[in-house]
């Protein structure tokens, strides 16, 4: 059995520093935040507006107790011929569909940026269900990806449903 022993006062400094300096460069290296993050406005100004709804997919996970998750369903939608509608405002998203129409609260404050690409995160709360969604905009086109996470009878189940849109 190898044992190391740190004995010498020196050789505790040298460590100790060595690990602290390794810390500092670690922390300052993997730091998550832009320097140039997008104004939260920007970003709304970009959202602002009517959207048309073009397709989607909605994939659906379990997971049972002592397995991994599981993809059980897939479904794709063409919505290219059924005026389904998104329109962002200030404070709220209002959502059009044939005969229905619904409005959620939206905030902006979490803009940042992929690239080229402006981004936002945002839930919506429906009873005991929380819906986490994430909009990212690039040019004309929109892509919403929304994630319900939820548990019955110690099956997890997840559902991520994306939008693909286009300003109109």
């Amino acid at each position: 059995m190898l044992s190391i022993s740190l004995k010498s006062r020196k050789l505790q400094v040298a460590y100790l520093l060595f690990f602290t300096l390794n810390l500092l460069i670690l922390t300052n290296s993997c730091s998550t935040t832009s320097d140039n993050p997008p104004a939260p406005v920007a970003v709304k100004d970009e959202a602002k507006g009517t959207w048309k709804v073009i397709s989607s997919n909605t994939k659906y996970f379990e997971k049972h107790e002592y397995e991994n998750v599981q993809l059980v369903n897939e479904i794709n939608q063409d919505f290219s011929t059924v005026d389904y509608l998104v329109r962002f405002a200030e404070t709220e998203v209002k959502v059009t569909a044939p005969g229905s129409e619904y409005i959620y609260p939206v905030d902006y404050t979490t803009a940042y940026a992929i690239g080229s690409q402006k981004a936002f995160v945002f839930n919506l709360e429906n009873g005991d269900m929380i819906r986490e969604n994430t909009v990212i905009i690039e040019d004309d086109e929109m892509t919403w990806i929304t994630t319900e996470d939820y548990t019955d009878e110690g099956v997890i189940y997840k559902v991520v449903t994306t939008f693909f849109l286009e300003k109109i």
